[in-house]
């Protein structure tokens, strides 16, 4: 008797089919003459409803015509007509598609919703942020090639540059993206600047000191000008590493107008970029501006107290080495 094998293993291409072994027992089938023809063995093909379930699933179903639920589905919605175009694309995507599609909407929804604000949010500037603004505005007003202190909003524009090229400080793209956020990031960074102008006058009109008593032509009870620097740079001691000479050149500078009692008033900043202005006119190239600074600051020495200013300064940069090369003090930030 056959097997299940045997017919699993057929040959349904091949006429007549025939069992693959007899089993023993069996009475022995005479061989067919050769001059005699044999009645081929029918074949039986099954009705459709006995077949089996699997072979069924493999016909296509017509494709059904959502036309008219999509429709009434965009009147009650109040689709506009490309929404409704894209909703008909969307109906005729698989099941697996059809999921990709929303994941990537939901996404972009997502993406937007991050970037909108009320128009009444207060944006609270993290503690980190707020501390690289203090160190970076005594950076860009003790920076000794600044054009300008006032006119402009220079300061600002410069330190905002500087924080946007640093994102780890806190101006991320993100931040960058969202108005509210600038203006209150730029709005605080406008206080910090006008409490550094004011900080940095203080000291300057302080360092004067008193005329000396033999000498109309020096100070007594002052500060030489690398002392002057160093009081500026304990403003913020992040803020630059140490004194050089070109600061030392133009703290003199900035001595000599606060030094006049006509500038030390409330327009002392919009003089003295006046000053700065007329001064980049007159001396238009590298060398004579170098001459017009250097020679404020040789009268400054006479005036307040002579010391080396190169050996001063190469001692400080000797004693007080940059201890964050890349000026990122993550020292003490919360």
């Amino acid at each position: 008797m056959s097997t299940v094998d045997d017919y699993l293993n057929m040959d349904l291409t091949s006429s007549p089919i025939r069992p693959s072994h007899i089993p023993s027992g069996s009475p022995s089938i005479p061989p067919t003459s050769p001059s005699r023809s044999t009645s081929p063995i029918p074949h039986i093909e099954l009705p459709d409803q006995l077949a089996p379930q699997s072979m069924s699933l493999t016909r296509k179903r017509p494709a059904e015509d959502d036309s008219a639920f999509i429709a009434k589905t965009a009147r009650s919605h109040k689709l506009a007509k490309s929404d409704t175009e894209e909703l008909t694309l969307f109906s005729k995507h698989t099941p697996g598609q059809q999921r990709v599609l929303l994941a990537a909407s939901l996404l972009s929804i997502h993406s937007k919703l991050a970037k909108i604000d009320p128009p009444n949010a207060v944006y609270a500037v993290p503690s980190r942020l707020v501390k690289k603004m203090d160190m970076i505005m005594y950076r860009v007003l003790l920076d000794p090639s600044l054009p300008a202190y006032l006119t402009d909003e220079i300061p600002l524009k410069k330190s905002l540059a500087l924080l946007e090229n640093n994102t780890s400080w806190g101006l991320t793209k993100e931040v960058k993206d969202c108005e509210n956020k600038m203006h209150t990031i730029a709005t605080m960074m406008r206080k910090k600047f006008n409490t550094g102008r004011h900080d940095i006058k203080g000291l300057l009109i302080s360092s004067v000191g008193n005329p000396h008593p033999d000498d109309p032509s020096r100070q007594s009870d002052s500060l030489n000008i690398v002392e002057l620097s160093d009081s500026l740079i304990t403003l913020n001691e992040k803020s630059v590493t140490s004194t050089s000479v070109e600061l030392c050149a133009r703290v003199a500078f900035l001595r000599l107008a606060a030094s006049e009692k006509k500038n030390t008033g409330g327009s002392f900043w919009k003089i003295l970029d006046t000053k700065l202005v007329d001064a980049c006119k007159r001396y238009q190239t590298p060398q004579t501006i170098s001459k017009f600074f250097g020679k404020i600051l040789e009268d400054d020495l006479k005036k307040y107290g002579t010391v080396n200013v190169h050996q001063a300064v190469r001692d400080r940069q000797r004693d007080k080495l940059p201890r964050f090369p890349n000026g990122d003090d993550d020292e003490d930030d919360d």
